[in-house]
């Protein structure tokens, strides 16, 4: 009876994976009433491009019972009345009593994790891509600094060797400024 005030959808299924009991909470989250569910096939929540495999891990589960998230290495989807499928995650539970094994199930809307998980893989795509642009900016200004700079450290160098001509001394201290500069925005850009 605790499982009716549970604030996460709950059922537990007999051997023959046939719905058992159920509380309002999953009543709630797949849109029927009890009626319409108790003594169904478990499959009846579950979209059917899953029934073939769900019954043979359903058959196994039973020969093989333990307490467990059910389909960690894959999603989960529940199927809702309106045909409506929603993420699910899903831990199991046997339990054995006279009449039988029964499988407790507890059932979560994983929506909202979905979606959380789905905005972070857009949000580090978003970033790789402006990391990829940045680093093509980096790339080309690089590129286009170095040139011209480069020119100017070798024509002060030019100047400074005196093939032109002479120097004077203020001449040659403001080449060597310009050299010792354009070196400095060199080695920032490097």
């Amino acid at each position: 009876a605790f499982y009716k005030y549970a604030t996460i959808g709950m059922l537990a299924t007999n051997s023959k994976g046939k719905i058992t009991a159920i509380n309002p909470f999953a009543l709630t989250q797949f849109g029927y009433y009890e009626f319409e569910l108790i003594d169904q096939s478990i499959e009846y929540l579950i979209p059917s491009r899953f029934h073939q495999n769900h019954i043979k891990h359903r058959n196994s589960y039973i020969e093989n019972p333990k307490n467990r998230p059910m389909g960690s290495d894959r999603e989960l989807f529940g199927l809702k009345k309106d045909g409506t499928e929603f993420p699910v995650e899903i831990s199991l539970s046997p339990i054995d009593l006279e009449e039988g094994r029964l499988v407790c199930a507890s059932i979560r809307d994983a929506t909202p994790q979905r979606l959380i998980q789905q905005k972070l893989r857009d949000k580090n795509l978003e970033l790789e891509r402006a990391s990829q642009a940045k680093d093509q900016f980096l790339a080309s200004m690089s590129h286009e600094l170095r040139t011209p700079l480069n020119a100017v450290i070798g024509f002060a160098g030019t100047l400074l060797m005196r093939l032109p001509g002479p120097l004077n001394a203020d001449q040659e201290q403001q080449l060597r400024t310009i050299q010792r500069s354009g070196r400095h925005l060199l080695s920032l850009i490097n």
